[in-house]
């Protein structure tokens, strides 16, 4: 069973598999999940200082409320020259090069803001794999963002490149053929190098501090919360997808 093909298109046990049955959403889909009402409380201990009773569905609003919404872009390299094997040599056309300028121009509107309803969009870092076209890509975006690579004070982080965002084959796609041999084969080395990129890549944020949960308790009594989730933190990583 496990060595056996799946419906005849590829080895089964390169079947990716979700942890719950799908539709259902895993609430701890990056291994972050806040701790349950039970453990927070505990942690804090009894008496005076100790936090206030509360519900998980409040402990969620309070997050989504008060929290930090991570913005994680993702930007293809532009055209390249594809007459190559080597990468070194599969550099931008000069189309290629242009995509890369506009996309940072683009960036920098987002970074600044594009207008009042869309206020600035806080960018850290940008993160580039480890090829050359995404390396050249990266660049030119980070030299047409047009703020001077600081915003609020603080510098735009330049990341080193990356070779677990190098591209690669994570898994089949479906609808598709029979998988090739040379297929599986790179199924098989690219998936856990590309799981584990996801993994350093792409989380929540740390949760908020609960101690001022009882007043936005109170403030919320008898009405149904429609707080927008902030968007003022975290950054932009920049991934050959």
């Amino acid at each position: 069973e496990e060595d056996g093909m799946y419906h005849g298109l590829f080895p089964r046990r390169q079947l990716w598999r979700p942890r719950l049955e799908y539709p259902l959403w895993d609430n701890d889909w990056d291994q972050r999940r806040p701790p349950p009402i039970d453990k927070l409380e505990s942690e804090e201990g009894e008496g005076e200082n100790s936090k206030p009773k509360m519900t998980e569905a409040q402990r969620d609003r309070y997050i989504r409320k008060k929290g930090v919404t991570k913005h994680i872009i993702l930007i293809r390299h532009g055209q390249y020259d594809e007459s190559h094997p080597e990468d070194s040599k599969r550099l931008l056309t000069p189309l290629g090069r242009k995509q890369a300028e506009l996309t940072g121009v683009r960036l920098g509107k987002l970074i600044r803001g594009v207008n009042e309803e869309f206020g600035p969009c806080r960018v850290k870092v940008v993160r580039v794999s480890d090829l050359a076209r995404a390396k050249e890509t990266a660049d030119i975006i980070y030299d047409n963002m047009g703020v001077d690579n600081d915003f609020d004070g603080e510098a735009i982080e330049k990341g080193e490149p990356d070779p677990l965002l190098n591209e690669g084959r994570p898994c089949h796609h479906i609808p598709g053929g029979r998988a090739r041999a040379s297929v599986v084969k790179r199924t098989d080395e690219h998936h856990p190098r590309i799981e584990q990129a996801f993994r350093k890549y792409f989380f929540r944020a740390d949760m908020p501090d609960l101690s001022s949960v009882d007043e936005e308790k109170s403030e919320s009594v008898g009405g149904q919360d429609n707080a927008s989730p902030s968007a003022t933190e975290e950054g932009a990583t920049k991934k050959k997808a």
